[in-house]
């Protein structure tokens, strides 16, 4: 009798086994809740964290800076800034500069120090709080595009590096930092243009590789460099896109939303520089969850198998 009831248990077991090995190969689960925080569940067994030796946490926060950029990125005991906003609010009203906003966040998080500071293109909304960032936290590698400008903000930049001691790398190849289980690639101009509009034809891009979210940070991308990045990236898809050039519509933006297909879209805008409606529209009818930091700085995460976008 014992011997009987044992095997019946066995039997038991195996069936629930295959039960489960069968539920698990549906479709990964979104749900977005009342106050805009979007949650995947991705298929169980897909998100590569059966393996102890992978990291089961990456974090993003894309600031809400005005028309500016600033994101930063953790994994770990690393941390990686990707532009800085600017060093005053848009309207000039005297309030708190980009680079403090963000370093109280770091504060915040127990963040000490930068391992990587990436300038993706010499506009002041992008690394105008370079200068306060470096004197408020330790910065181990700046890295930065292959060309060089003129003016106030740009010399401000120098003088910054220059007292900080740093000498930053110019990145004028493909660029990969791995860390853990994060890998980060940097994709710079290939070409070369005189245009008046060369701080978006010489942009850097970031796409960021890890476990359960990938996000790709185009910064302002323009033109004949959104065909270079895609080629580049060679059919890689994002959980994330943040558009580029502050949600600005042109024949180019549909051809890279459809070459990367993410599930959502962060747009660095404000209410003085919205996002055009145009691109705001294209968004909506590809059914892509769109977040505007106008409304409040963005964070996502992946953590326990489980994919959060929040405002």
């Amino acid at each position: 009798m014992k011997k009987n009831l044992i095997l019946s248990l066995v039997a038991l077991l195996l069936v629930a086994a295959s039960l489960f090995a069968l539920t698990a190969c549906g479709e990964p689960a979104t749900t977005t809740a009342d106050n805009g925080t979007a949650t995947t569940t991705p298929t169980p067994g897909t998100s590569g964290t059966d393996d102890p030796t992978v990291s089961d946490k990456v974090n993003f926060k894309f600031f809400k800076c005005g028309k500016a950029n600033a994101t930063l990125i953790r994994s770990g005991d690393i941390a990686i800034l990707v532009d800085t906003g600017e060093d005053e609010d848009e309207d000039g009203n005297g309030k708190q500069d980009d680079g403090e906003k963000i370093l109280e966040y770091l504060a915040e998080k127990g963040v000490t120090e930068i391992d990587y500071l990436i300038v993706s293109q010499f506009n002041k909304n992008h690394y105008g709080s370079v200068a306060t960032i470096l004197e408020g936290v330790t910065v181990k590698k700046i890295l930065e595009p292959s060309y060089t400008k003129t003016g106030n903000a740009y010399d401000e930049y120098r003088a910054a590096l220059t007292k900080a001691g740093m000498t930053p790398e110019v990145i004028s190849d493909t660029y990969t930092i791995s860390e853990g289980d994060l890998k980060v690639t940097l994709y710079p101009a290939k070409s070369t243009t005189t245009s008046a509009e060369q701080d978006e034809y010489y942009s850097l891009a970031v796409a960021v590789d890890s476990t359960g979210l990938d996000v790709l940070i185009a910064s302002d991308i323009f033109g004949a460099r959104v065909t270079e990045l895609i080629t580049a990236l060679n059919g890689q898809k994002f959980d994330i896109l943040q558009v580029p050039k502050h949600g600005a519509f042109n024949d180019t933006v549909e051809t890279l939303i459809d070459a990367v297909s993410p599930k959502y879209a962060v747009i660095f805008a404000s209410a003085n520089n919205p996002a055009d409606p145009r691109t705001l529209n294209l968004l909506t009818e590809k059914n892509i969850t769109t977040y505007i930091t106008m409304n409040g700085s963005v964070e996502a995460k992946y953590k326990n198998d489980t994919l959060t976008v929040k405002q």
